[in-house]
């Protein structure tokens, strides 16, 4: 779709609702959130759900398949069960990420990740989920999947554990809130979770914060323009909102603009901050490298960073187990480096370009790809010019004692801007050779 998205996240003390604007869900859309396996989103065929009684004949369908499937083999039904406790566990703390990669893919050229198997994030605030999507309306409820299959005499004990995201049904009590009722008519897509109790609130509200501190998430989700957030108890109402503004600009509320400069790949990007005067400036802390949401992996450099990277169940660590995910991490690594050297580029004070390039650990203390993207950036970044050096590269100038083996120095590196400084004033920067060489001759190298 070429149309860019809007989404909307409601919380209340009773409910979390996240809707948006895109495709309806589908047919293999639901049938994913009802299955088991991983479901690549790319391979599914998108048969919309024609009218009210075209959707209530398809939930029968799989909820008979799904029953017939438990008669032949009724150990399943505690296996499903304990497999939805297992990825409950893997996607604590993500639900937010996972309702907005969704509505990510209803406007997406190019959606992420697998179908229905983030969707079960839910599962750690709901006994009862409700999606309202065009024709469809339907709920996922404990109690009538237990009713059902304890009628057709497949559950041992009456305690027997159930899955609840195996059968869903038709709405059959439309009980819908006000506000629920207001973005169901303004969206298309709208996912309801009642919370299960006041525990479940509490625990979410730590993720809602954390969230709301993490604006740079639309850097890298091109096909949002716009999230609302609003917050409704008995006693408050609030509202704020992240608009894109170009591929760089995140208006939040009426706070003033944050501005990025944002370098796109096929599979890779790469934003920088810019200050007041459009000039790009370093990351205060190496921020988490993004796969489209903030993953647990480490920037090697003070700049956001972003790549296809394959991934772990839960989505926060990038895998890097097995041949095929190793060629497509280089892949991606490749890209970024050359990414990265565009970006910095385009930095025009030479200490500031020395900030960009200080790198978080010393090298044997990185992550395995954070090692890869620093010693691709470190060989590629030697080709940069220094700006005002009049043509001197940065591989043209050394930051460490001879000694040593890392390619920086941290009170090298201080010296180095401490001099730029002083030369600045004297208008020496053009003339640079003169200013490598009293840098050198100084540190003794």
């Amino acid at each position: 779709m070429n149309k860019n998205g809007t989404i909307h996240i409601l919380l209340t003390d009773e409910y979390l609702a996240v809707a948006n604007k895109g495709r309806f869900f589908t047919q293999e859309g639901l049938r994913a959130i009802c299955q088991a396996h991983l479901s690549p989103k790319e391979d599914t065929s998108d048969f919309s759900f024609t009218d009210k009684k075209n959707a209530e004949n398809f939930l029968n369908e799989i909820r008979d398949q799904r029953i017939a499937a438990y008669g032949n083999c009724p150990d399943d039904i505690l296996e499903h069960a304990e497999a939805e406790a297992v990825l409950r566990n893997e996607y604590a703390g993500r639900i937010l990420q996972e309702l907005i990669q969704n509505a990510y893919d209803a406007v997406a050229d190019r959606p992420i990740g697998n179908k229905g198997v983030g969707f079960k994030a839910v599962l750690n605030i709901t006994n009862r989920p409700t999606i309202y999507s065009g024709a469809l309306r339907c709920e996922f409820i404990h109690e009538r999947t237990k009713e059902i299959l304890a009628g057709a005499g497949l559950l041992k004990k009456p305690t027997q554990q159930v899955p609840l995201l195996r059968l869903p049904f038709e709405i059959i009590r439309e009980n819908r809130p006000s506000l629920t009722a207001d973005l169901i008519q303004k969206y298309d897509t709208v996912v309801v979770l009642p919370f299960r109790n006041k525990e479940s609130l509490e625990n979410f509200l730590d993720e809602w914060t954390e969230f709301l501190e993490n604006e740079t998430v639309l850097l890298f989700l091109p096909a949002v323009d716009k999230i609302s957030w609003e917050r409704q108890t008995v006693n408050e109402h609030s509202l704020q909102t992240w608009c894109r503004k170009g591929s760089g600009e995140i208006i939040i509320g009426a706070r003033a603009p944050l501005h990025w400069k944002v370098f796109p790949g096929k599979q890779a990007s790469v934003a920088l901050r810019l200050d007041d005067n459009g000039q790009p400036v370093p990351e205060n802390k190496h921020p988490k490298i993004h796969a489209y949401f903030r993953t647990d992996e480490s920037s090697p450099i003070p700049v956001l960073l972003h790549g296809d990277f394959p991934l772990k169940e839960g989505r926060s660590n990038i895998l890097t187990a097995d041949v095929s995910s190793k060629t497509r991490i280089d892949f991606v690594v490749e890209e970024l480096v050359e990414l990265v050297y565009k970006s910095l580029s385009q930095v025009r004070d030479p200490g500031m370009l020395i900030d960009f390039l200080k790198p978080r650990v010393a090298p044997e203390e990185m992550g395995i790809v954070e090692w890869k993207l620093w010693e691709k950036i470190k060989l590629q970044v030697l080709k940069l010019e220094i700006p005002g050096s009049g043509g001197v590269c940065l591989g043209e100038v050394r930051l460490r004692p001879e000694i040593e083996d890392y390619w920086f120095d941290s009170e090298l590196w201080n010296e180095f801007k401490h001099l730029v400084s002083q030369f600045r004033p004297c208008g020496l920067i053009p003339n640079f050779a003169r200013f490598v060489i009293k840098f050198r001759i100084k540190n003794n190298q």
